[in-house]
């Protein structure tokens, strides 16, 4: 085992500090990318990799010039000093909010981009100056949105496409997708009922194709924006945009671990199913070949048909969407930090390291250069041999694919609010069939991209009487079908795709193509989520089901008075009576991810991934009115909030910081920095200690009295939850995604014991009344762990393990896993099997939990909460 001993800070290192202190400003500015105002980051990134080989170093160092943008710099529209270096600022355009999205250029090299204000910005490419901005939220027809949104949430996420007639199409949050021309006028809309953060794909049809996250793909009619079919994803949203091949077959990502691929008709062809939520989009390599990254941290190779040719496994999750260089060439990038070039067959060419996780997609430029963002705020030039060309320090996290102009300028913008337009050598993008996210510089996301002679179909009007080539595009309809596209000839049938049992139901499709559905025993009703409340069963059955509207990855609490409060992806917080009745929901801006903390004064506080905490009564009614505005942090709230000895709520959020609140006063305040994204919540330990875990494998003990960390101890991997503590709060267990579970002493950071597992391990461990450790892994493993880390025995399910495992010693002496498998495992102290049953989707984070009437609720990805009965 390796030792890990706790850093401290006693007072008479001071001088040694201070006289220090040029010395490691010289390395640190060197080695370690930094915010302004911010301290260097403590945690060691992966080193650059040499051509060949993943994490020797080498290529980070002196290869290139490094631009730099301070704090003043940033709040400038142009650069002080002129720079006509490869990497530098050549102007910049800011905003209040940020840009997640991409930008896009049309054939005179306008440059169209939006962000989270709701804008949608025309640029002109040379000065930077807005030709004219489209608010998302202007005129909005309201009675055509779903209740839970009400169009109020402007977002654009969306990479706007432009389609054959050089009209614009954009997706927004509050559910519209709208298409403009080339001024910024509104010519028609087509609306979801919910958020719009995937982008639309253009086909040479003129339809439309666009994912949301009510679990839907849409083809719209290019001429009106009238839906001419929808095909819905009961297990998860689609995030990714869709892609169109050569032959016209839509291929879809989903959150239910899928790739999908439909004919135009809305017929599914097939599907694949990886280990995990995809959220990445498809590329379209020259040979029809799909490259699609997964949550499981593989990037798949796909035939055509679907069959896995190859796969290559990445050390985090894969949500960079892949590009494909001249040569074949494949990029893509991981969480892990790591940009990587593959051969054709999926072996590895190169591997290159930034400092922190990388969302962003890779884009080749027409010399070969690699293009990226990461969360480290650098925007890098890589060489085609992976070695370093450039890299500018930008305002914040690089989430959006960069874009290439002919004059080589690139174009991207960042999580601080800023656009950017850099110079490069590069003079436009590669002669690739898919050089970057959504394809070539219109981001039609089609293979074709254009009526190129080369594609199968050169005519605008496809598969309609006498065309030639309508057999070949028109592949896998019906036997009934003319060929007419256009008049929905084939529309499409059901199948086991959208029509599937769940947990109250089951279903079958008739001889007339319907979807029957069968209310299973115990429930009634058309949605068959309310409850009989005579009805019994044996253990493992359904006692009933709440439906919400979008994943529930937050764990359920039980109030003292029976009644559970749990969030969905929706972005509501529910409140239910012990039947699963609806009481009242709160709304918040964005999705609930974390477990609300009940008072016992009656009050909720949850956070949500609006990067805000929120206080409610029992009724639903805030507690801090709008215009407080003194609970928003900097991130995502996951972690579920903590009651102090004082009284006061600690929580975190994914900007690295802790922060106290004090509810009767809507006011809060910072309590210290971990400088690293925070997903779990804090605890509190002997003496007033506040223990916080970040993504950058480091526990660290914050003393509230003197305001100072005690003690720091790093090294141990991402974690992603927060740590367990013992009864008597002295001791403290962590588990992280380096497969690593480790029991410190809290006083002082000691290490009692490691334990390292084969497999990664993403949620808080349970204890139980003898410190014996319960967790699952990521392979699907549910561990038992001796109070002295010694393994006591295992037992496998069929999915990941991604939430903690309830624990009932005292009545039920039993365990209860949810897994990835939709499953939820009854299991005896020994590890001995005592039930299943499934829910009907599979379980994410959210942990099981158990009421005092003998149930067990456990929240699934389809967006149910379902209830259990434990004997």
């Amino acid at each position: 085992m390796t030792e890990r001993t706790p850093s401290t800070s006693p007072a008479f290192l001071l001088l040694c500090v201070v006289l220090l202190a040029g010395v490691e400003a010289l390395y640190s500015h060197w080695n370690t990318p930094r915010t302004p105002g911010e301290g260097p980051a403590e945690e060691t990134a992966l080193q650059a990799s040499s051509p060949d080989s993943v994490g020797d170093a080498g290529l980070e160092g002196p290869q290139g010039g490094e631009s730099t943008l301070d704090e003043q710099d940033s709040l400038q529209e142009t650069p002080t000093a002129p720079d006509t270096s490869d990497g530098s600022i050549l102007w910049t355009l800011k905003d209040k909010k940020e840009f997640r999205g991409s930008a896009t250029i049309d054939e005179e090299g306008f440059v169209y981009v939006g962000n989270e204000s709701g804008r949608l910005y025309k640029l002109d490419p040379e000065s930077g100056e807005t030709e004219w901005v489209f608010n998302c939220c202007e005129d909005q027809p309201t009675p055509e949105f779903d209740e839970h949104r009400g169009g109020q949430l402007c977002n654009i996420d969306s990479t706007p496409a432009i389609d054959l007639d050089g009209n614009l199409w954009v997706g927004c949050w509050n559910g519209m997708l709208s298409k403009l021309d080339s001024d910024g006028k509104i010519l028609c809309r087509a609306f979801a009922k919910d958020e719009f953060s995937s982008s639309p794909a253009v086909d040479l049809d003129g339809s439309i194709y666009m994912g949301s996250e009510d679990r839907a793909l849409r083809a719209i009619n290019g001429d009106d924006c009238s839906v001419k079919w929808k095909q819905e994803f009961p297990g998860g949203a689609v995030y990714g945009a869709p892609a169109v091949t050569a032959q016209g077959t839509i291929i879809t990502t989903s959150a239910d671990d899928k790739v999908y691929a439909w004919n135009r008709a809305g017929k599914k062809l097939w599907d694949f199913s990886t280990g995990f939520d995809v959220y990445s989009s498809v590329a379209v390599g020259e040979d029809g070949t799909l490259y699609a990254g997964s949550g499981d941290h593989n990037l798949y190779a796909l035939s055509p048909n679907g069959v896995e040719l190859w796969r290559f496994t990445a050390k985090d999750r894969v949500d960079s969407s892949a590009a494909v260089g001249a040569d074949g060439t494949i990029y893509t990038a991981s969480w892990d930090g790591n940009v990587y070039a593959l051969h054709p067959d999926g072996s590895l060419r190169w591997a290159f390291s930034t400092n922190d996780e990388v969302w962003s997609s890779p884009t080749v430029g027409k010399d070969g250069t690699v293009f990226i963002g990461s969360n480290d705020n650098h925007l890098y030039a890589l060489q085609p041999d992976g070695s370093l060309l450039w890299k500018t320090r930008l305002d914040g996290d690089i989430f959006a694919s960069p874009t290439v102009g002919d004059d080589g300028t690139v174009y991207v913008g960042t999580h601080g609010g800023t656009f950017y337009a850099l110079r490069s050598a590069s003079k436009g993008l590669a002669d690739s069939p898919w050089p970057q996210f959504k394809g070539k510089r219109m981001r039609r996301s089609h293979a074709c991209d254009s009526l190129a002679a080369n594609c199968p179909c050169s005519q605008r009007e496809l598969c309609s009487d006498g065309d030639p080539c309508a057999l070949e595009i028109c592949n896998d309809r019906d036997d009934n079908c003319d060929g007419r596209i256009d008049e929905g000839a084939c529309p499409p049938t059901c199948s086991e795709q959208t029509c599937i049992d769940t947990a109250t139901y089951t279903a079958s499709c008739s001889e007339t193509g319907e979807c029957v559905r069968t209310c299973r025993s115990g429930f009634a009703g058309g949605r068959c989520d309310r409850p009989t409340p005579t009805d019994q069963g044996p253990a493992g059955s359904v006692a009933w089901v709440k439906a919400t509207g979008d994943s529930i990855q937050g764990t359920a609490t039980v109030a003292e008075d029976g009644t559970i409060y749990v969030g969905s992806g929706d972005y509501h917080l529910y409140h239910l009576d012990a039947l699963g009745k609806e009481l009242c929901r709160y709304r918040t801006e964005y999705h609930v991810d974390a477990s609300p903390l009940v008072l016992s004064n009656g009050q909720i506080w949850f956070g949500s991934n609006d990067q805000m905490l929120h206080g409610m009564d029992a009724k639903c009614q805030p507690i801090c009115s709008p215009g407080d505005g003194v609970l928003v942090t900097g991130g995502s709230i996951t972690g579920e909030p903590f009651e102090a000895d004082d009284g006061s709520i600690l929580f975190t959020s994914g900007d690295g910081k802790l922060y106290r609140s004090w509810p009767g006063k809507c006011r809060s305040r910072v309590e210290f920095s971990a400088r690293s994204t925070v997903y779990g919540g804090p605890v509190q330990g002997q003496d007033g200690l506040i223990f916080v875990t970040s993504y950058s494998g480091s526990l660290r003990a914050w003393d509230p009295h003197s305001r100072t960390i005690r003690w720091s101890l790093n090294g141990m991997g991402p974690i992603r939850a927060a740590a367990a503590i013992s009864e008597d709060r002295g001791r403290l267990f962590v588990a992280s995604r380096g497969n690593l579970l480790a029991a410190v002493q809290a006083v002082d950071g000691k290490v009692l014991w490691e334990l390292t597992l084969d497999h990664e391990l993403w949620a808080k461990p349970t204890l139980g009344a003898d410190e014996r450790v319960y967790l699952g892994s990521y392979d699907g493993t549910v561990h038992a762990i001796s109070p002295t880390g010694e393994p006591l025995w295992d037992f496998k399910t069929g999915g990941h393990i991604i939430s903690s495992i309830a624990l009932d010693e005292d009545v039920d002496k039993a365990l209860y896993v949810g897994s990835g498998d939709g499953k939820v495992y009854a299991l005896s102290l020994d590890g001995k099997l005592l039930w299943s049953a499934d829910t009907g989707s599979p379980i994410g984070a959210s942990s099981p939990a158990l009421t005092d009437d003998g149930l067990v609720l456990v929240g699934t990805k389809s967006g149910n909460l379902v209830a259990l009965r434990r004997r």
